[in-house]
């Protein structure tokens, strides 16, 4: 799969891993994606004020302050921001997709997860 469709893309990235932060961003970049990165959620949150809406949003569970979930909610709610891809190391969070608002499209994935299985959630999160 080429992903043309996802050339000049703007992906917020909300991680506390600095490593994980740059394995994604340079990935994206491979494929023309714009990515603005951020270490704790309130910080994505504050963004909203001075930064471009992205096209899609991509957040780990487990972050200093906020959670995953919660930082998702907040950026729907306030920002309208969605889709959203909500990564995680564990296994209990299979609960989140019942508690996420009906209009956002939202998806959680397993931790490793791969550059492949990135793009392709977000090519079928946006034409959904």
């Amino acid at each position: 799969m080429s992903y043309n469709e996802l050339k000049g893309l703007h992906l917020w990235i909300v991680e506390d891993d600095q490593d994980l932060q740059d394995v994604w961003s340079k990935a994206m970049a491979l494929y023309s994606i714009k990515c603005k990165t951020f270490m704790r959620g309130e910080d994505a949150i504050a963004a909203l004020e001075v930064e471009r809406k992205p096209d899609v949003l991509m957040c780990d569970y487990y972050l200093p302050g906020m959670n995953g979930e919660e930082i998702i909610k907040e950026l729907f709610i306030k920002g309208g921001i969605s889709p959203a891809l909500l990564v995680t190391g564990k296994q209990e969070v299979q609960s989140t997709l019942l508690k996420m608002p009906d209009k956002l499209k939202f998806k959680i994935l397993k931790k490793p997860v791969s550059i492949r299985t990135l793009l392709d959630n977000v090519s079928n999160l946006l034409s959904q």
